[in-house]
């Protein structure tokens, strides 16, 4: 196998979906070689040091920096994040007058059509969404004290498609520091 086999990367990402267009998406994100970075998870809860602090507050900014952005259930962990991210347009406005609602990601999977996208990623995208929190996150925590970290290359995304998977999304995500012992992330 030559150097560039060895070293090339496969996609995750669903081929042919165009990840600019709305809806809800499930994302992890996780420290390069998954290193504990943001603090530990003590009685079954997170708690965060000042990497993770920032982390979190960077998180919560993405909906300030992207017009077309929504945030939902999002948690930091030791060495990763989970959140749930809602792209959303004109055409999608619901999404910013009623969060809550229930059938929310019913209505949008039912007015999303797939599209094949050859282009390059636009910056209304989710992967540009998530390099914008990657790259501010890693800017702040080195700046603050922490100089080496780094995230992994890649982030994990689901497309949130039903309620059913909404809800189970949620309770997954708040219920992940309870959890963390048995986490697959868990080193």
């Amino acid at each position: 196998m030559s150097h560039n086999q060895a070293t090339q990367h496969h996609s995750i990402r669903l081929r042919h979906y165009d990840y600019a267009q709305p809806g809800w998406y499930f994302i992890t994100i996780c420290t390069l070689e998954r290193k504990v970075a943001f603090g530990d998870v003590v009685d079954d809860k997170m708690c965060l040091n000042a990497s993770g602090e920032l982390a979190q507050k960077t998180w919560t900014t993405l909906a300030e920096r992207f017009s077309f952005v929504q945030l939902d259930a999002f948690v930091v962990m030791p060495n990763h994040v989970h959140g749930i991210i809602i792209l959303a347009d004109a055409q999608t406005s619901f999404l910013r007058q009623d969060p809550d609602s229930g059938s929310a990601p019913e209505r949008l999977q039912a007015s999303i059509q797939t599209k094949r996208s050859d282009h390059p990623v636009p910056s209304s995208s989710l992967g540009e969404v998530v390099r914008t929190f990657k790259g501010a996150a890693t800017y702040l925590i080195r700046r603050a004290g922490n100089p080496t970290f780094a995230w992994q290359a890649r982030y994990y995304e689901h497309i949130i498609r039903n309620q059913q998977e909404l809800d189970r999304i949620r309770a997954y995500i708040e219920t992940n520091p309870a959890r963390w012992a048995q986490d697959t992330l868990y080193k």
